[in-house]
């Protein structure tokens, strides 16, 4: 009877040719699952290595920024770009004087490494602005500047800026003003200051302040136009 439990023993634990066979090929399968994986990666990073940033300029219509130029810069991954950019407006209207201006850091994020893009800017507005009026028969000036911290987060597209060279696109914004202050001078003294007609004179120059600088504005690009190197 032992020798017989003995012997049912070894027959259950006895070696199986078959099944090391099998474990061997499961091991060697998995091994070339993880050679194809790294080799798919480095792969993946040689192609990533040979993509270069790229730098360039562009220059673009809008408003209420009319002339707008700027520095670019282009990942390698073709996924993030961004712009130091220069925005003005000149403007003169009878007798009312118009000078905007708005350096920005732009950064941009596209999606499907196209030309669509989302993004945001942060710059600083700054307003100059004239106007030119008769009071009790004298010549009176105001001047105002106006500064403000501004947020602008816009979307996009800019065509052809992946592959490099020419490209053109086009935005639009909200430009949404933060931090603000303000001065006024004028050369009017106090006596005409009371008078009705500078005090309807100084709300107008207030409204054009309150519309340009201290309200949420749509910003525009219409057209751009720039090269990547």
């Amino acid at each position: 009877m032992k020798n017989n439990h003995r012997q049912n023993i070894f027959k259950r634990e006895s070696f199986n040719p078959s099944g090391l066979l099998i474990s061997s090929n499961t091991y060697v399968k998995a091994i070339q699952g993880l050679a194809l994986i790294l080799a798919m990666g480095l792969l993946g990073l040689s192609q990533g290595a040979q993509a270069q940033h790229q730098f360039g300029f562009n220059v673009g219509l809008g408003a209420p920024y009319l002339m707008q130029a700027g520095l670019e810069y282009s990942h390698s991954s073709r996924q993030f770009s961004a712009e130091v950019g220069y925005n003005q407006l000149k403007y003169t209207f009878e007798d009312v004087d118009i000078a905007l201006t708005k350096p920005e850091l732009s950064l941009r994020w596209h999606p499907a490494e196209g030309a669509f893009f989302v993004g945001a800017g942060v710059g600083q507005m700054d307003l100059d602005l004239g106007v030119t009026g008769t009071v009790s028969a004298q010549t009176v000036n105001i001047d105002v500047n106006f500064k403000a911290m501004t947020v602008t987060p816009k979307i996009g597209w800019l065509w052809g800026y992946s592959g490099g060279g020419f490209f053109g696109g086009l935005d639009l914004g909200l430009q949404v003003p933060l931090s603000t202050s303000s001065s006024l001078t004028t050369n009017a003294d106090p006596l005409l200051q009371a008078q009705p007609e500078f005090q309807q004179l100084r709300n107008d120059v207030e409204d054009v302040e309150k519309l340009l600088g201290k309200t949420s504005l749509p910003v525009v690009t219409v057209l751009r136009l720039g090269y990547l190197f």
